[in-house]
């Protein structure tokens, strides 16, 4: 079954909370999520079984093409087990992750705003589904606690400044890599906020 206690939020949003800055209700059998602030986000606790593929599916929508973050976060606040970046658009689209929980049981599951500007993010989701894969198990993939680590999807998650590119000619394995160069009065920088 569902790990999640409300992800079709027929109860509204009882079981979801939401950061200082950030608004959560419901809104025509939907959770709507008004992101007020940098990195700002909603959670729920979960209880997963150790060394388990599960498979997340979701509904969701931002009011212009955005990115959220999925964050699953040991449940004292001591660091992001897993994190995996999708990128939304102003209609309903369905998403799916596939991951293993290795060693961990009781976490945090959250969506976060991925840095969304002065200017705030709407974002919906509904029909939230985590529960155990029907297939073969994934290995466990230790987390480094950053989107898009191998830069294959460009500079998803990334704070880039200066003589920095992600390029082709630049990757090890793989598609893309990150190529930084400086440019004699400042150096370059790659740079991604992690918790």
């Amino acid at each position: 079954g569902n790990v999640l206690s409300n992800g079709s939020f027929d109860s509204g949003v009882n079981g979801w909370t939401a950061s200082k800055g950030t608004t959560a209700k419901s809104e025509n059998g939907a959770m709507f999520v008004d992101f007020n602030e940098d990195w700002g986000f909603v959670r729920t606790d979960i209880t997963l079984k150790k060394n388990t593929t599960y498979v997340l599916t979701f509904d969701g929508k931002t009011n212009s093409a955005r990115y959220v973050n999925v964050k699953l976060n040991k449940p004292d606040w001591t660091g992001t087990v897993y994190e995996q970046g999708f990128e939304f658009t102003s209609e309903w689209k369905p998403y799916t992750w596939t991951f293993n929980s290795g060693n961990y049981g009781d976490l945090m599951f959250f969506f976060q705003s991925a840095h969304p500007g002065s200017d705030g993010q709407e974002f919906w989701v509904d029909n939230v589904v985590l529960k155990v894969s029907e297939g073969g198990d994934i290995p466990v993939v230790p987390s480094t606690g950053l989107v898009n680590p191998d830069f294959e999807q460009g500079d998803k998650g990334w704070d880039i400044y200066q003589s920095t590119e992600i390029t082709a000619d630049a990757a090890y394995e793989g598609a893309y890599g990150a190529h930084l160069k400086g440019n004699g009065g400042w150096g370059a920088l790659l740079e991604q906020a992690v918790n």
